[in-house]
């Protein structure tokens, strides 16, 4: 899909946007662009940023307190507070903070004591503010509100000589400090006509503010003056803010706004109006207009409690600190000068500003840079610079970059990192040594203004499906009938069911009549903001959670929904989450169900026997509640994936339900038409109903039974092409399990020994006889566990020294295990043990089952008997070379032929040399969830086909993919330890006029026939069913992995799962290799990984990387295509810029 660039943007922008699309969560679809590996920051993105980027205010070279001295003198009579308390002017301002600065120098307060202000609102806090800078130090300011734990806290971390607060609060001030200083209007301060405020320097800390820490405790932001005095500045310059402002001072001490209320409107010359916290949470309206507030500084939350009705003096309206909406513009815009304002507590209060939000104006338009520099990199890697339209996390940097956190240097140094190299692109610029990593995604815009996206962690995992709050939150406003404010947040429950532990909930308020949505007689976190159910509110709920159905996975649509009279604040005037989380968590088991039975309602309930019998399996499988699951639900939509549809197989197979199979899964998705399939085949026991032979091993030749007697051989069997690969490499895969306890050596050697005696695999020996390789299964076998000693620092240097060492040795000779166990330790409760084995004896199913059964044999505990072993297993496989399979494999490729490379890099590859070495392409972009009833595996496959189509020209495609080999009517098949992998091949062809949507079924639909025949050999498909030669590698192979990765048994004190040592393919192991082209896909938190793998002679390294951005477009492409336009098939850029690209032929 081709992406045009808009007449207004820069040249640039509409180059990366062509890269992706993705939506962005306030429900309008722009052209933007996720991270990029490539291209990069190019020189068009330089100028175009110098444009931008050129009003950085110069370092503060006065003190604050020194700017609202000279107002004091310039306009000494002008109105400086209007308090519920009284007023005083810029006079009467200047004398009372003197008089209470000479009276704290005389108390040792001076540069760099951090003095904690404890007051409500009041004249007098203002006034403590200029005294404490007036007498060198820094104030804390701390809310009267705030719990005397939290208070406590803070002081824990300033340590305080001194507090200073009112005559009401003394006594709070007595437990937070030695000494107490009361400001107010019983002070009586004398001021000696010579006092002399003492000297002080920009470089001394103003303010520290005090924020959410992520352990729990707050972390201390320090300011100091130069940051924010010429900021100050050049931000009121920026809303047109001068000394006719009146601004509000309605937000809590304990978010930053407030220093932007109190601060930047003296240094203005403007005046502070103050109301009591009686008016300013009863009758908030009313105190505005009694003050004859012009200005307002608020959060969007607090914003929705007024009306511009209500307040027709306010003339500027500034929102911050959460995301406004699109209902907040159309509400305030064009009754008010509509300012969105951004800025995190680290960098003075506000770095960027949108000074004039329209009806047109996008409601994440935070503005651009005010006295600072805004840079965009990639959110993992600060040193890569993105170009203009790409997705990145913003950085700040300037003079209002605060100087770090309060006594915790670590935290300080990850925040605030050094200027990267790149920044040396942009010479003639004052260069600040550092830069503040804000944690926030954000995206340039056409216009230079910057778009913020949201939070780069805001994201939470729901029974192992991840998930963003916001978006849910989007959608849910869109689809609830009359939704104003909607808040969702994952809940755990002890007292529900293990499946049913975290609940997505929806909390919901409603735009009505009878809400309370006007601020009168409201709490900030009132026990009364939840509503009970109502009829009406259910059928709202009936009507939203339909909707919801419609757009998005059912992992996704809250499990429950609670109505909201009021929407509670936190101290800082956002909505206060956590209250709400911990809301739902304490209310009743009896009131959790009665809201949640509206969701419950809109599903069917199972009506047959087979339904309910397999309600309860998709239940266990996907640890759904069983009520959430309903006779219509798809089993895909619920989260599943083709791993869960095998899953389903082997444990329905257990329970009798011997219909059941994988296509028929994919056939038949939806519970009620599954259900009449899972008892229509009563076969037998698919092991049993097949002759296990005698083996009888006195005719094998002495190459293959070696030192061994017939006795000693359980089986002899053949290879794979698969375990071939590995096998003819002499590949060594090396797995460590990490001890941190004490050990029993003699006890782990006896658990080796049973799992050995357990798992025919880690018995097989691999036996090169004629033109194949053998696997010779053993009766017993002998663990040998190898014990080193070092000291305590080198274990983990020594695990990888043996492990490298014994991978570059010889391969393991003929008739010798592969498996090998070895043990390094440095003291009693220190230990690493090595498990070596060969990619031909396990694969990712097998690894957890075998720590979780030596932790078992380890405890004494009995180990599980498997229904299948290995032998078993292949005798099976081996069984379904049918002439039914051939045939179908004929039909499903006639006409067809592999795509080959050379229409790509034809004699241009990156190296026509004897020797070869592997090509990487490798990048991480966000993860999605696919269309409904579509899994991740054909949203991969898919995306790789229309790629391969775009640059190939050719709509018949044939190219491998990866699969388990699991997929037989086998009870306990997740169980089976041993290599089961196959490589198959699937075709797609693609008309010309398919949707994405079209194109991703035809890729399901495509896998699906093939379940039955999967576990054919590609070396025998294409010797048997096509005429193609060369090699069985079908030109390039796709690999997706979504293992389950949870441990199956943990032991105290040890790792929960064995972890791989990487070390590379051996030289000569790598020459003897054949490697088609390789697609690797996998999955990590909120990321899709996707590597290219290939050799030298295939590839070079430009063009893997190229082909990786080639498969991401197509992968997005899939995702954001209109449902009812056909796919381009047409790869402009690809094609015009092919001979630049590709790189010059060797001569």
């Amino acid at each position: 899909m081709h992406v045009g660039r808009k007449p207004d943007q820069p040249p640039n922008l509409g180059k990366h946007s062509d890269l992706a699309r993705v939506e962005v969560l306030s429900g309008d679809v722009e052209d933007i662009c996720t991270r990029e590996s490539s291209p990069s920051f190019g020189p068009e993105d330089r100028v175009q940023l110098l444009q931008w980027n050129q009003n950085i205010a110069t370092r503060g070279k006065s003190c604050v307190h020194t700017l609202i001295q000279e107002k004091a003198l310039t306009q000494p009579d002008a109105p400086a507070i209007h308090s519920w308390d009284g007023a005083m002017t810029y006079a009467e301002l200047d004398r009372s903070s003197s008089a209470a600065a000479a009276h704290l120098t005389s108390v040792g307060v001076g540069p760099e004591v951090l003095v904690p202000l404890c007051y409500g609102k009041s004249r007098w806090a203002v006034v403590a503010m200029l005294a404490v800078l007036k007498a060198g130090g820094a104030f804390v300011l701390i809310d009267q509100a705030l719990p005397m734990q939290r208070m406590q806290a803070i002081c824990d971390q300033i340590r305080p000589t001194i507090v200073i607060t009112s005559s009401q609060h003394a006594a709070v001030g007595a437990d937070l400090a030695s000494k107490v200083v009361v400001v107010d209007e019983r002070s009586e301060f004398v001021l000696d006509p010579s006092w002399q405020s003492p000297p002080a320097s920009p470089d001394n800390a103003l303010y520290v503010m005090f924020t959410s820490g992520s352990t729990g405790q707050p972390k201390g932001v320090v300011v100091e003056h130069k940051s924010y005095s010429n900021h100050a500045l050049a931000c009121a310059k920026c809303m047109s803010l001068d000394s006719g402002a009146r601004v509000l001072q309605f937000t809590s001490y304990a978010f930053d706004i407030t220093i932007s209320e109190i601060l930047g409107t003296l240094i203005i010359g403007g005046c502070v109006c103050i109301p009591s916290d009686e008016e300013r949470m009863g009758n908030l309206a009313g105190a505005i207009n009694a003050l004859h507030v012009n200005t307002l500084m608020l959060t969007p939350s607090v914003s929705r409690l007024l009306t511009p009705a209500d307040i027709p003096c306010v003339k500027t309206l500034v929102l911050a600190g959460e995301p406004m909406t699109a209902e907040d513009i159309a509400k305030w815009s064009g009754k008010v000068t509509l300012v969105n304002g951004y800025g995190p507590a680290e960098c003075t209060v506000l770095s960027t500003i949108q000074n004039d939000m329209q009806l047109s104006s996008h409601p994440r338009d935070i503005g651009r840079a005010v006295g600072c520099t805004s840079w965009v990199v990639d959110q993992d890697d600060p040193c890569q610079l993105l170009p203009i339209g790409a997705i990145g996390e913003l950085m700040i940097e300037g003079p209002n970059v605060g100087r770090g956190y309060l006594n915790c240097e670590a935290l300080t140094q990850k925040a605030f990192i050094n200027s990267p190299p790149w920044r040396n692109q942009f010479p003639g610029w004052d260069v600040y040594d550092r830069m503040y990593k804000t944690g926030d995604l954000v995206q340039y815009a056409s216009n230079g203004s910057l778009r913020y996206i949201g939070r780069k962690d805001l994201q939470v995992k729901l029974r192992g499906q991840r998930l963003e709050l916001a978006e849910v939150e989007h959608y849910v406003r869109v689809c609830f009938p009359g939704a104003g404010t909607v808040i969702c947040e994952k809940i755990v429950r002890n007292d529900l069911s293990c499946s049913q532990a975290e609940i997505l909930v929806a909390f919901v308020h409603v735009h009505s009549p009878g809400s309370d949505y006007s601020g009168r007689n409201r709490s900030p976190a009132g026990a009364a903001d939840l509503a009970p159910p109502s009829d009406i509110f259910r059928e709202q709920v009936e009507t939203a959670a339909g909707d919801l159905h419609k757009v998005l996975p059912t992992y996704m649509i809250p499990t429950v929904f609670l109505p909201l009279y009021r929407v509670p604040l936190s101290p800082t005037g956002k909505a206060d989450r956590r209250h709400l989380n911990s809301l739902a968590q304490l209310l009743p088991r009896s009131a959790i169900e009665a809201y949640g039975v509206q969701k419950r309602a809109l599903k069917r309930a199972p009506s047959t026997p087979e339904e309910w019998q397999l309600r309860v399996l998709w239940s266990d499988i996907l640890g759904l509640p069983a009520d959430d699951i309903g006779a219509d639900d798809d089993f895909f939509w619920l989260g599943a994936n083709s791993l869960d549809a095998m899953k389903m197989v082997s444990r329905g197979h257990a329970r009798g339900m011997l219909g059941l199979t994988v296509p028929a899964v994919f056939e038949f998705p939806t519970l009620s038409a599954l259900a009449p399939v899972i008892h229509q085949r009563r076969i037998e026991d698919p092991i049993a109903s097949l002759p296990r032979p005698e083996w009888d091993f006195s005719n094998l030749p002495g190459s293959v039974t070696g030192e061994w007697q017939s006795s000693d051989i359980v089986a002899v069997l053949p290879t794979t092409d698969f375990q071939r690969i590995y096998l003819d490499a002499g590949l060594k895969n090396y797995y460590i399990w990490r001890i941190d306890r004490p050990l029993d050596v003699d006890q782990l050697q006896r658990a080796l020994q049973i799992l050995c005696d357990q798992v025919p695999v880690l018995r097989s020996l691999f036996i090169r006889h004629a033109d194949t390789t053998l696997q010779v299964v053993l009766r017993r076998m002998q663990v040998e566990l190898t014990q080193i000693t070092v000291n305590q620092e080198s274990v983990d240097e020594e695990c990888r020294s043996w492990c490298a060492n014994d991978n570059n040795s010889p391969e393991v000779p003929d008739g010798s295990p592969y498996f090998q166990p070895i043990l390094i330790s440095s003291q009693p409760s220190k230990h690493i043990l090595i498990l070596r084995l060969s990619h031909a004896q396990f694969d990712g199913s097998t690894l957890s089952h075998l720590l979780g059964d030596l932790v078992r044999a380890y405890e004494g505990h009995a180990l599980p008997q498997p229904v299948v072993d290995f032998p078993a297993y292949m005798q099976h496989r081996l069984a379904r070379r049918t002439p039914a399979a051939y045939c179908f494999w004929r039909d499903y490729l006639h006409g067809a032929s592999m795509l080959g490379w050379d229409w790509l890099i034809g004699n241009a590859s990156g190296d026509n040399s004897s020797h070869r070495a592997f090509v990487v392409g490798i990048d991480k972009f966000p993860l999605s969830s696919p269309p409904r009833g579509i899994t991740m595996a054909t949203l991969v496959k898919a995306a790789w086909a229309l790629a391969l189509a775009r640059l190939s020209k050719q709509t018949d495609l044939v190219f491998g993919h990866t699969v388990s080999g699991r997929n037989m009517p086998i009870p306990d098949m997740e169980r089976l330890a041993g290599c089961c992998i196959n490589t198959a091949p699937i075709r797609v062809h693609i008309q010309p006029a398919w949707t994405a949507h079209e194109l991703l079924r035809h890729v399901q639909t495509q896998y699906t026939r093939t379940l039955d025949y999967e576990t054919i050999e590609p070396s025998e498909i294409i010797a048997q069913c096509t005429p193609w030669e060369g090699k069985p590698d079908f030109g390039s192979v796709v690999t997706h992995n979504e293992f389950d990765k949870a441990a199956t048994a943990v032991l105290e004190g040890a790792s929960d799962h064995l972890e791989p040592v990487y070390l590379g393919i051996p030289e000569d192991a790598f020459q003897r290799m054949s490697w088609p082209v390789q697609l690797m896909t996998e999955l990590h938190g909120s990321e899709i990984e996707v590597i290219i793998l290939a050799s030298s002679h295939m590839l070079s390294q430009d063009r893997a990387d190229w082909m990786i951005g080639k498969f991401k477009q197509a992968y997005l492409d899939l995702l954001n295509s209109d449902i009812s336009s056909p796919l381009q098939l047409d790869d402009e850029c690809a094609h015009t810029s092919k001979c630049q690209l590709l790189p010059k032929a060797n001569p």
